[in-house]
């Protein structure tokens, strides 16, 4: 699926890790899946996202993984809401500088919200409208603020 990334489109040639497989690289791979064997990970020669869960417990987040460039946030459903926690949880508590990407059941409408949350990238549908996208991220703060 394509990212939108500092509101450009860039395709993405990353497919979901499978529980108890080798670790490869351009994998989303789960943070569970990560922490049941860390150092196959760190030491894989080329990219690889950590996603968080909506059931993950971020209390006592890996310092491997802050150190990373990127991590992910999954929103399974549109309804799941977790997910706004985790990135709060992750840029405040934990002072991740690092880029957040949400993916999942990503919809225009949430990614407005999801920026705010410190969410910086969004994986979305082949056949966005880039222009609109780009427009819901300030769409809402122009409305609030008038």
């Amino acid at each position: 699926m394509p990212l939108l990334r500092n509101g450009k489109l860039e395709q993405q040639e990353w497919v979901q890790h499978v529980s108890g497989e080798k670790a490869q690289a351009d994998r989303f791979v789960a943070l569970s899946d990560f922490l049941s064997d860390p150092k196959q990970w760190l030491e894989l020669k080329g990219p690889w996202l950590a996603v968080i869960q909506p059931d993950d417990d971020l209390e006592q987040f890996p310092a491997e993984l802050l150190a990373q460039l990127q991590l992910g946030i999954a929103f399974p459903v549109f309804t799941d809401g977790r997910g706004y926690s985790h990135a709060r949880h992750l840029r405040q508590l934990h002072q991740f500088e690092g880029e957040l990407i949400a993916t999942g059941d990503v919809r225009r409408d949430q990614i407005d919200f999801m920026s705010q949350v410190g969410i910086d990238s969004f994986e979305c549908a082949a056949d966005i409208n880039v222009a609109d996208w780009q427009k819901a991220l300030v769409e809402l703060r122009v409305q609030v603020s008038a």
